[in-house]
């Protein structure tokens, strides 16, 4: 049996397991998930703050064009990992 506290949030932390939106109080609900998610990973935070990371490189003309995912480096799929993270 779990006791809630304030928010109608159970007591105590767990790093492994997000907490879970009950409906109601969503401003300490969401301070809660922020907390959450930096404490797994601060990058994971900047995804889900900022938006998701965008692969570019030049063309033959100098303009700016979205990478095909053959191209990616190993950096590209890590930073693509923490966007399909940051969705989840």
């Amino acid at each position: 049996m779990s006791i809630s506290g304030e928010g109608g949030f159970a007591q105590g932390r767990s790093s492994n397991r997000p907490p879970l939106f009950k409906g109601d109080n969503f401003v300490h609900w969401r301070s809660l998930m922020q907390m959450f998610i930096i404490d797994q990973d601060m990058e994971l935070w900047h995804t889900v703050k900022n938006g998701p990371n965008v692969f570019t490189m030049l063309d033959t003309d100098g303009k700016l064009i979205e990478k095909p995912e053959k191209d990616y480096t190993s950096n590209d799929l890590e930073k693509a990992s923490k966007n399909f993270k940051a969705m989840n």
